[in-house]
């Protein structure tokens, strides 16, 4: 009821994934389509990490490869598969048993505490909550980063707010997403990344793998497609977000 009079009654609706505007106009046809509009997340060109310190500039000379997750994990946000990849790679590959850590930079709610085992911390760094800008630091340093959306339903309608920081200060981006979604069309045009279907757990490990192996070859870093990433700008998403206002001050 209260989405259904939200839809009615607003002059505009704003969302931040544009298939959730398409669910909605679906489910309330007798809606005008050219009342939604999909303003995403973005980012701030301030915050780039590499302005502060060049420290964060490279992870050159590290011997081990990082993986690094910016978040939160929890429900159906789960680091299980990422930890049941890396045991299986570990336990198949000497060198990615000593060469690969997994960095969390964020929290683990308690139930997913509890997936983790005690040799897990072979390769499992748990380096908790960080300061926004302590967090991009670490994004800046890592060899790649992973993104995760929930593999339910649900995690078609995501685009997390830290994939437009990802691609614009980070590295290689690991994308373990819903296939033919927003989220998944927009890393493929960035650019510098390998996707895996979230749907899909056993296809993790290889990526990993993949990741891995081009990083000692030194492959693993490609060209972004900084056009692409600049529309998500802070600003030009502000500036979108105003001329709808104004549109609406105006119509009443």
């Amino acid at each position: 009821w209260l989405e259904w009079s939200v839809v009615q009654q607003a002059s505009h609706v704003v969302v931040t994934c544009p298939e959730l505007a398409e669910r909605l106009i679906s489910r309330y046809p007798a809606a005008d389509r050219y009342r939604f509009s999909t303003i995403t997340n973005g980012y701030d060109p301030a915050d780039d990490p590499s302005q502060r310190s060049a420290e964060s500039d490279t992870a050159a000379g590290r011997k081990r490869f990082v993986l690094a997750y910016v978040g939160a994990f929890y429900r159906e946000q789960s680091i299980e598969p990422v930890l049941q990849a890396l045991r299986g790679l570990r336990g198949a590959r000497a060198d990615i048993t000593t060469d690969v850590e997994f960095r969390l930079i964020g929290s683990l709610s308690t139930a997913q505490r509890r997936l983790l085992r005690p040799d897990d911390a072979a390769f499992f760094t748990d380096a908790g909550y960080r300061s926004h800008e302590a967090a991009l630091t670490e994004m800046a340093r890592a060899d790649a980063l992973l993104l995760m959306a929930p593999a339910n339903d649900g995690g078609r309608l995501c685009i997390p707010a830290k994939v437009f920081e990802y691609l614009a200060f980070g590295g290689h981006v690991l994308g373990y997403v819903h296939e033919d979604t927003a989220l998944h069309h927009l890393l493929s045009k960035a650019g510098n990344v390998t996707l895996v279907d979230c749907r899909r757990p056993e296809s993790l490990a290889p990526a990993i793998e993949r990741c891995y192996d081009a990083w000692r070859a030194g492959t693993l870093t490609a060209p972004r497609n900084r056009e692409v990433v600049e529309q998500y700008r802070r600003d030009r998403l502000a500036a979108k977000f105003a001329d709808i206002v104004g549109a609406c001050v105006v119509a009443a």
